[in-house]
């Protein structure tokens, strides 16, 4: 991939813009990019990413927790076994784009990185709101009707 990386005043990484692009011999694009800002001595606490793959795209806003220090605590179930494991998740908190199915969404998580509330708006123009339980169930839909 193509691309820069950012690097903070002690000359470490922070951050980066990649890009890909090209026509597969099947005649379908596989392209993406990523705009990424690092917390200090940390992972991306914010990114812009675009992804073109097998005829479906998306693209968005993400903003993550990314805690303070060198070591990256667990925020969540998955970042506790990933941990485990020697590999420090972030979670994701906030999501504002257009997804793989075309509909507009801002999807606001908890700290163990559930979905709680999303905005939604369908190709067609249907819109709800989904709050969703401390399980990820919806628990209440609002919809224009």
């Amino acid at each position: 991939m193509a691309g820069m990386l950012f690097f903070n005043d002690e000359g470490t990484e922070n951050g980066g813009l990649i890009f890909n692009g090209a026509l597969k011999e099947d005649e379908t694009v596989s392209s993406g990019v990523s705009l990424t800002f690092d917390r200090y001595q940390q992972d991306q606490q914010m990114q812009l990413l675009g992804v073109d793959a097998g005829g479906k795209h998306f693209a968005g806003l993400t903003f993550s927790d990314v805690s303070d220090g060198i070591e990256r605590p667990a925020f969540s179930d998955k970042d506790s076994r990933l941990s485990e494991q020697g590999d420090y998740a972030i979670t994701k908190r906030v999501f504002l784009g257009k997804t793989a199915s075309k509909n507009s969404l801002l999807k606001l998580l908890d700290a163990q990185g559930k979905s709680r509330i999303e905005f939604k708006v369908t190709p067609e123009g249907e819109s709800t709101i989904t709050f969703y339980d401390e399980n990820g169930k919806p628990s209440k839909v609002i919809t224009a009707d």
